[in-house]
């Protein structure tokens, strides 16, 4: 009886030390959207152009294969994640009216300006 006794503490250690190591890591901010800034914070275009060049560059050093579309599509998620309500209306504007866009529609809208651009 004793030696069951032993094991319900050594249970409970386990399991808090568990749960205290699923909730630390899940609290932990994403790798991209730890420095991520909404656009509609930055000062200066310049500093806006600045942290997206930043961007790519990060983004293509970790995944050489990432195309453009991967690439934008990462940024829009960033976007919806940190809530960024502006830059997301401004997307949105872009579009045609009453166009009902998804989140796909803006990832090929800006898609589009970006090879118009290259």
């Amino acid at each position: 009886m004793k030696n069951k006794m032993l094991y319900i503490p050594i249970f409970f250690i386990l399991v808090v030390f568990y749960a205290s190591f699923y909730f630390y890591k899940n609290s932990t901010p994403k790798q991209n959207s730890i420095n991520f800034k909404c656009p509609e914070y930055y000062a200066t275009d310049s500093e806006y152009s600045s942290s997206i060049d930043k961007y790519i560059h990060q983004e293509v050093s970790s995944n050489p294969n990432a195309t453009a579309e991967d690439i934008m599509r990462k940024r829009y998620k960033l976007l919806v994640d940190n809530h960024c309500e502006v830059t997301l209306q401004n997307l949105k504007d872009k579009l045609p009216s009453g166009s009902g866009a998804t989140p796909s529609d803006i990832i090929q809208n800006e898609l589009k300006t970006y090879n118009s651009t290259k």
